[in-house]
């Protein structure tokens, strides 16, 4: 919705009743707006039949209302109005001060109107829905459009539509009153109104003392008015443009008084320029800082990579179905041996089992969230509230699971280092050679100072050191993994088969996600369970190789 304030002409006061009256809109001038220089004609503003609702305010601003609309009246001229002046401190103190022709405050009045449409500097339409009053020069003269405005740019002021309007030399039209059956104060008050006065008349506006202080009525079948129909004067030193201004401040900077003079004019005239504009601030001065303001929503932010499990895909995996997971191994395994034959006895040897079993690790966690957020719901939220927590019952299982596996590994003593290879690397063939015999080795575990080293290692030969070492085939070592996990003590190896330990979890997807209701305080609990178990199958086929850890594993 475009919305215009437009400059009125001459007003009239009184103070006995409160009343002040005057030009709200002219017609036919090139008239300066907030919106330019635009030409007003006759019908294109409306207003509404009943104007009492309509309010004048004090600068355009809404919440110093001032006066009520008494009548809107149209004349060739322009939109006439009359205003009721509130009997409030407010409306006292600017009778006052229009009665006092030294006193600083507003003497002119600028019409408000909304939906307006220009064309070609022209006002096709538009609703007057109220008026301001304002300072004298609250929307300067012609002097600022003019410096950057083309000549063709400058709206014309149309022909006047037959010679009965035409003006005179005085710039005054002939109009015809007898339609108009109301009195149309023109330059002074009511005649008798001892309490009138005039308390703003347009500068230049061609009248001469025949037509001061009468008072038009439907008795006289033609009168003079003042109707401006030529541009607003330019004046005889117009606005800066960029260069010049430009020009004015280097050698204003360099110390030419004329020059800081005419910079202080510049000044003046910028600041008459925002004279009737009311601060709308953005920070904390603004009263509502922000209030205004639609923020960009950007959901979660991103607080780091989510978290990967390294140690608990190292392993076989299996559904878990019950709390405790139990089975059996071989302590003693049945063999066979050299037999002679011929009816001699069958070779035979001890047998002997174990059992094995482990629990559970119980893994939760909750939490009681205000029903507001269920009822109104932001789905970014509880896909991140429960990717959060899944992310957290990763950690936490592979975290245990390394618990387990650190305290059932076989400890293995470093062996010597050889010159050029990485210790870290001399670590990993230690722990392997010590089960190569029972399993292929798949994986290695190490802290991540050990990892650093591996990684700096300048020796192109070390995954073939480590090849060679194990006996692998050529090929495979591209299947033995080398990764790091934060809970290895500085300095630890552990290297291991997948087949020397399960880890067990529930299926179907873990960790288990359930909600209650806290019907007592209006909450939603949300919690999530999960349960992971880890059942070592052999241990020497988990070794753990780190010399400086020793009296922390036995302890």
């Amino acid at each position: 919705m475009t919305t215009i304030k437009i400059e009125g002409g001459q007003l009239f006061a009184s103070a006995a009743s409160r009343t002040v009256s005057g030009l709200l809109v002219p017609y036919g001038e090139v008239g300066n707006t907030n919106l330019g220089r635009v030409i007003v004609e006759p019908g294109v503003l409306t207003y509404p039949p009943d104007v009492a609702h309509l309010n004048a305010n004090e600068g355009h601003r809404r919440e110093d209302p001032r006066a009520s609309f008494e009548s809107i009246t149209e004349t060739p001229a322009g939109l006439f109005a009359s205003w009721k002046i509130a009997a409030t401190p407010e409306g006292d103190a600017l009778l006052a001060g229009w009665a006092d022709p030294s006193a600083d405050v507003p003497r002119a009045v600028s019409v408000e109107a909304h939906d307006v449409v220009i064309q070609g500097g022209k006002i096709k339409s538009g609703r007057v829905f109220g008026a301001g009053f304002v300072k004298t020069g609250a929307y300067p003269s012609a002097q600022l459009f003019a410096a950057d405005a083309d000549a063709e740019a400058t709206p014309t002021p149309p022909e006047p539509a037959d010679d009965a309007l035409a003006p005179d030399d005085l710039g005054r039209v002939d109009i015809d009153v007898t339609d108009y059956p109301i009195d149309i104060k023109v330059n002074g008050p009511a005649e008798g109104d001892a309490d009138a006065f005039v308390i703003y008349t347009p500068t230049d506006t061609n009248l001469d003392s025949e037509t001061e202080g009468t008072t038009l009525t439907a008795s006289a079948r033609t009168a003079r008015q003042p109707f401006q129909r030529q541009a607003p004067e330019v004046p005889e030193e117009a606005a800066r443009g960029f260069a010049a201004m430009t020009s004015l401040l280097a050698s204003a900077h360099s110390g030419n008084a004329d020059s800081r003079e005419a910079l202080r004019d510049e000044m003046q005239r910028g600041a008459q320029l925002f004279a009737a504009f009311t601060d709308i601030k953005s920070g904390a001065n603004s009263g509502a800082p922000n209030a205004w303001q639609l923020p960009q929503w950007v959901d979660e932010l991103w607080t780091g990579k989510a978290f990967e499990r390294r140690i608990v895909p190292l392993f076989n995996h299996a559904d878990l179905s019950a709390f405790e997971v139990k089975g059996w191994a071989w302590d003693v395994k049945p063999k066979m041996d050299l037999w002679a034959g011929d009816k001699s006895a069958v070779p035979s040897g001890p047998v002997k089992t174990k059992s094995a079993s482990t629990t559970a690790q119980r893994i939760a966690g909750g939490h009681d969230i205000a029903r507001e957020l269920y009822d109104f719901p932001n789905p970014a939220f509880w896909d991140g509230y429960y990717r959060a927590m899944t992310e957290s019952y990763a950690l936490l299982s592979d975290t245990e699971v390394w618990k387990t596996i650190y305290k059932g590994a076989t400890f293995v003593k470093n062996g010597a280092v050889p010159t050029g290879v990485s210790a870290g690397m001399t670590k990993i063939v230690d722990g392997a050679l010590s089960f190569v015999d029972l399993a292929l080795p798949s994986f290695a575990i190490v802290a991540k100072d050990v990892y650093r080293e591996i990684l700096l290692t300048r020796n192109d030969d070390t995954l073939a050191y480590l090849s060679a070492s194990l006996g692998l085939e050529e090929g495979t070592i591209q299947s033995f993994k080398v990764v790091t996990h934060g809970s290895v003590p500085a300095g630890g190896v552990l290297v291991g088969s997948s087949s020397s330990a399960t880890v067990y979890e529930l299926g179907g997807g873990t960790p288990i996600r359930t909600e209650a209701l806290d019907q007592a305080r209006g909450g939603i609990d949300p919690a999530l369970f999960g349960y992971i178990a880890t059942l070592i199958h052999d241990p020497r086929a988990l070794t753990y190789v780190n010399d400086a850890d020793l009296p922390a594993r036995t302890a």
